[in-house]
């Protein structure tokens, strides 16, 4: 998380920083702009990649508070909160 938060931190410095930055401002002017169909090729990935680091269960993990919600129970945001996955079908 730590080194996430860190990597993050420095490319929103270098993006968003007055200086030019000789390395990379070359590169990032050759990328093409941010328009309707590039920003949904970028939104899935981090869909997926978010999914994967913040729920270990999947999408079942996300979804769970409020499928247990509409069955009539009182709404928890920690319901099916899993810490790891666990594989319980053990083949050897």
């Amino acid at each position: 998380m730590i080194i996430g938060g860190a990597a993050l931190a420095l490319l929103a410095i270098v993006i968003l920083s007055p200086a030019e930055v000789p390395l990379i401002e070359p590169q990032i002017r050759q990328w093409p702009a941010l328009t309707a169909g590039t920003f949904r090729l970028l939104l899935l990935p981090l869909i997926v990649l978010i999914t994967l680091v913040t729920a270990p269960g999947g999408l079942g993990q996300q979804i769970r508070p409020i499928q247990h919600w509409l069955a009539g129970h009182r709404f928890d945001p920690h319901v099916g909160h899993v810490e790891e996955v666990e594989v319980s079908d053990v083949r050897a």
